[in-house]
């Protein structure tokens, strides 16, 4: 899990990590071959790596069948986006997260669900950049604003806080200050491993359209999990329109 975890966040390639997720858990099945949570580590692989769904399908529902796995049941819905089943992955991730679906649309529910995390953990990155890229769609871009900052600040080395923050800014029309925090980034980040997943967005919404394809080809190239829901992805609204970009995920077996 912690193999996955460091390519989900752009820590590392998924050629490097992958196949080390797989020897961890190939190897607890050999201890334990009814194992949920090994299980639904290799379905993981078996979906975010090898992109063989029918194969994950059916190592993902073994691994749900174990009431003890609590981290099975988080992929099948990824499944389902990645087989164009939104409606279905939607429903499953409510359950999953046991949200009150009489509530608002999913950016409120998780701007709730994001403050409220944050109260236990100010410095939790993931949730930070999920609260600030929902309110940017949202359009309430200053309070968006105000989280990014606050995170690129804390971390001005890390991927992930300074794309949000340049993501938003970018959305609201401020080019001038993504831009800036763009260059500040990349001057933090040295010859520090940056996913291509982190560049395609950040130049996606500089508009930047030829390095935004260039670094799709690499995530491509590399497998990430991301690729599998490039096409419905709001983080990659600007490149939705582009045959190009349509292209490059049909050749590399995207469906649309």
């Amino acid at each position: 899990e912690l193999h996955l975890a460091v390519v989900d966040m752009g820590g590392a390639p998924a050629s490097i990590h992958a196949p080390l997720a797989r020897d961890a858990a190939q190897q607890s099945l050999l201890l334990a071959s009814e194992l949920g949570d090994a299980m639904a580590a290799e379905g993981a692989i078996q979906l975010t790596y090898d992109w063989d769904f029918p194969l994950a399908e059916n190592t993902l529902d073994a691994a749900c069948r174990d009431l003890l796995a609590e981290g099975a049941p988080q992929w099948p819905p990824l499944l389902d986006l990645a087989t164009g089943n939104a409606e279905l992955a939607a429903t499953r991730m409510e359950e999953w997260a046991r949200l009150d679906p009489g509530s608002p649309g999913k950016f409120e529910r998780a701007v709730r669900w994001g403050l409220r995390a944050l109260e236990l953990d100010p410095s939790n990155l993931r949730t930070s950049a999920l609260v600030a890229t929902s309110y940017g769609e949202l359009r309430r871009f200053d309070e968006g604003i105000a989280i990014a900052c606050r995170m690129s600040d804390l971390t001005p080395e890390a991927s992930e806080a300074n794309l949000a923050a340049v993501g938003i800014y970018a959305q609201a029309g401020q080019k001038a200050n993504a831009r800036k925090i763009f260059s500040q980034w990349e001057h933090q980040a040295g010859n520090r491993y940056v996913s291509p997943l982190h560049l395609a967005i950040a130049y996606a919404w500089l508009g930047e359209t030829s390095q935004a394809l260039e670094s799709v080809c690499r995530m491509l190239q590399d497998k990430h999990c991301a690729s599998l829901f490039a096409r419905i992805a709001p983080y990659f609204g600007p490149l939705h329109a582009l045959s190009e970009f349509d292209r490059l995920l049909t050749n590399a077996g995207i469906a649309a």
